[in-house]
């Protein structure tokens, strides 16, 4: 089937080696491999394979213009073994259905073209690669005026000592399972996230292991987004992610233009340790914060907020447990939050029951151990079978179906941890390609 797809391009997909050892003036077979991954990417049309063995390559990879693969027969960059090869990076130039797999990256250029990886099209895969102290984004789109970068799936890499982990921008990326570690301040201000666009599913990330004294004057957020310039923020899922650490906010969400940013939905998240805010929204129409964890926030967990002249912010935050906080939620004038089944609860201080009819307040959920981090729900908490039923999921932070009980339990976690497992429909599965 693969040769008669390839057919379609008027030859058969190739594998070419790159070594270390090699020769440019080589074939670039398994014998007689080249030196560089740039000689590698030029030859390479769709269906082919690169592999890349284990070294070092002091070179940054620029995809030739206009050269894509297809949906059956992507180009393929791929490390061999995983993450032994170290090079500092891909930048891409109008190139569709690209994939790149298992390389260590470093990178310390510009902002512009610069990155991890400077993606230029649509349908790319970038899965099980490690960045390390990368001076802009691990991962990076296109900002070039008329170009979107589409179907992006970003799986199972690790960001450590960058400046700001994933970027996404365009429609329908799937930013899943990756892991951004210690941000630093370089040149520019540091965000473990940003997301701009439509169609975007964030699930099961890890943000953790900022410091203070290494981020500078940045104002570090867990996930952020703003509508300067045109941007919008339409249809994202952000789902069973862990952020702890220093922070900020634990999502930002800036907006002044009726209509440009909505329909966000926040659920089965845990939110850790924020300096300041758990989620600070201006001008979200259609924020729905979910069966989530705010614990140890320095200000607000949560805030519907509105800017001058700009779309108030509106939603709904049911079944989330707040634990150590500043405020629990609450709406400016003119903003609109429906909230039930939440649960309340700061040791040493009294939340008033009047202000959250809905709730439950001042009861200790009973957490496994929030001090060193789990949140799971112990026998006989208060949060077991207390929450609301909502119609729009039915699994928790691990995929357990619920409910397992009478109802729906109030935060991420269900009680007790089950066998029976509900994989959300959106799940794609791409690491083992």
């Amino acid at each position: 089937m693969l040769g008669l797809l390839m057919g379609c391009f008027g030859t058969s997909a190739a594998q070419y080696y790159v070594d270390p050892n090699g020769d440019d003036s080589n074939p670039g077979t398994q014998d007689k491999p080249w030196r560089t991954i740039q000689k590698a990417a030029n030859a390479a049309f769709a269906g082919d394979t690169v592999i890349v063995r284990s070294g070092e390559y002091q070179e940054r990879v620029t995809l030739p213009y206009g050269r894509s693969g297809s949906l059956q027969a992507p180009i393929v960059f791929r490390a061999e073994p995983p993450r032994t090869v170290r090079m500092r990076g891909f930048r891409g130039d109008r190139n569709d259905h690209i994939r790149i797999e298992g390389f260590v990256i470093t990178y310390d250029g510009p902002r512009w073209l610069g990155g991890g990886i400077w993606l230029d099209g649509s349908n790319w895969e970038i899965v099980n690669n490690q960045f390390v102290e990368v001076h802009g984004a691990a991962i990076q789109p296109t900002w070039q005026s008329g170009k979107v970068c589409s179907n992006i799936v970003v799986a199972g890499n690790h960001m450590l000592r960058c400046n700001k982990g994933i970027i996404a921008s365009g429609y329908g990326w799937l930013v899943e399972s990756n892991e951004v570690e210690r941000l630093i301040y370089y040149s520019q201000d540091a965000d473990y996230a940003r997301f701009f666009g439509a169609g975007h599913v964030f699930r099961k990330n890890k943000f953790h292991g900022t410091l203070a004294q290494e981020i500078g004057n940045s104002h570090v957020d867990g996930f952020q987004t703003f509508d300067n310039n045109g941007n919008i923020a339409q249809n994202i899922l952000i789902e069973g992610n862990l952020i702890q650490g220093f922070y900020h906010q634990g999502m930002m969400l800036a907006n002044s233009t009726a209509g440009a940013m909505s329909n966000i939905v926040v659920r089965n998240n845990i939110f850790v340790n924020s300096a300041s805010w758990g989620i600070c929204a201006y001008g979200i129409e259609g924020l729905k914060v979910y069966n989530n964890v705010f614990a140890f926030i320095a200000n607000s967990a949560i805030g519907f907020r509105a800017y001058d002249k700009g779309p108030p912010t509106t939603g709904e935050v049911m079944n989330n447990i707040f634990y150590e906080f500043g405020a629990a939620y609450w709406a400016e004038a003119g903003c609109t939050l429906v909230a039930r089944g939440n649960l309340l609860y700061r040791p040493g201080r009294i939340s008033d029951p009047e202000r959250y009819p809905g709730d439950l307040c001042n009861i200790d959920p009973l957490f496994v151990d929030a001090k060193s981090g789990d949140f799971r729900l112990r026998q006989g908490s208060p949060a077991i079978d207390a929450g609301v039923t909502l119609t729009s999921f039915a699994w928790d932070i691990n995929g357990t179906v619920r409910p397992q009980g009478a109802a729906w339990d109030i935060g991420p976690y269900e009680f007790p941890i089950s066998d029976v497992r509900l994989a959300p429909p959106e799940r794609l599965r791409v690491l083992a390609r």
